[in-house]
């Protein structure tokens, strides 16, 4: 095995660290209050720290949800 597959998991680790960071600085940074419109659904204002971590842990759960189905169709695959 490579030494770059060896440390692909360490990469993934710091890089996410990396995001993580950058959004817990934005999100010290803008501590005002936004409301979302769509179409006739709105919010009241939050703030938007909130809305930005509820962005970024959906995301990471849809990512997860996804990689977990995608795994189950390759190991399901490769029974047959």
């Amino acid at each position: 095995m490579s030494k770059f597959k060896e440390s692909l998991p360490t990469i993934k680790i710091v890089l996410a660290l990396i995001l993580l960071i950058i959004v817990i600085i934005i999100a010290i940074q803008n501590s005002g209050a936004i409301s979302f419109n769509f179409l006739i659904w709105s919010t009241p204002p939050i703030n938007t720290s909130l809305a930005l971590f509820a962005t970024l842990f959906s995301g990471i759960i849809i990512g997860m949800v996804l990689s977990f189905i995608n795994v189950r169709k390759i190991k399901k695959s490769s029974n047959y």
